[in-house]
């Protein structure tokens, strides 16, 4: 199933790219949907890797494939919260900013039955700013959330690092984030992403079984080949304080939702 964003008019009527790199098996799409697509968006492309590229090479190869100013990496369990009014304010601040990066804040949903935890993930603007700017906040803290949260300009020559899959996303916002080497901008709640933690694919859920290893591996890669991951520029005790700082935030700030159940 295709996020909302490909029925939406403003995509319809704009210079917006789309472009789907189907990393599945089988084709998710058909001939059929495709050619249906590609008559209602005008910049549309779908491709099917028969051989797959796995997660993160993927990412690379989408970005490597954008025409635009700005890219979006937007996964399958990632979407806008009300697509049809936030799209048009997201291309609003866009237009109106200079900014390298633009930052949606993030809210990660959790369905039981017929009720819905909606969590808020990113902290306050100005606690975030303060985040950002040290490696080791970002690294064990994680106040972004998955690459879906970034729309980037197209010129930032970074690559996430193949090498990675649990910290791929955390060692690439250290570099990213780099003290002044880009400019960024936090989107207003009006423009929020919902992250669906239900999701049954997620990349989350597949390293799952293996995580403890995985994540033994991968850092003590880091810790031969990254000097971000090294520079622990904040003390051990503060990083502990940050997460459980943030930990209680976003218990706070979490939102019950009861869905009404349909009639028969």
């Amino acid at each position: 199933m295709l996020a909302p964003a490909l029925w939406s008019d403003i995509i319809v009527r704009s210079s917006i790219e789309v472009i789907i790199s189907d990393d599945s098996h089988e084709p998710l799409l058909s001939c059929i949907e495709v050619e249906q697509y590609a008559l209602q968006i005008a910049r549309f492309q779908y491709i099917h890797n028969v051989r797959p590229l796995g997660a993160v090479r993927n990412w690379n190869y989408l970005v490597s494939l954008c025409h635009g100013e700005f890219y979006w990496i937007c996964h399958h369990d990632e979407y806008m919260a009300d697509m049809n009014h936030a799209l048009e304010y997201l291309l609003e601040h866009i237009r109106n900013n200079e900014a390298d990066i633009f930052i949606f804040p993030l809210f990660k949903s959790y369905r039981f039955d017929s009720i819905i935890l909606l969590q808020c993930h990113t902290p306050l603007p100005c606690m975030l700013q303060w985040l950002l700017a040290h490696a080791s906040s970002i690294i064990y803290a994680n106040p972004i959330g998955p690459p879906s949260s970034l729309i980037l300009r197209s010129s930032i020559p970074i690559a996430y690092d193949v090498n990675l899959k649990w910290y791929v996303d955390v060692e690439y916002y250290a570099r990213l984030f780099a003290p002044g080497s880009h400019s960024m901008f936090i989107l207003p709640y009006t423009c929020k992403l919902i992250s669906d933690q239900n999701y049954e694919q997620s990349i989350t859920r597949s390293l799952a079984p293996t995580l403890l290893q995985t994540k033994t591996i991968e850092a003590e890669y880091l810790a031969n080949s990254c000097s971000l991951f090294n520079a622990r520029d904040l003390p051990p005790l503060t990083i502990l304080l940050i997460k459980a700082f943030l930990f209680a935030l976003r218990s706070i700030r979490t939102r019950l939702i009861i869905l009404k159940r349909s009639a028969g």
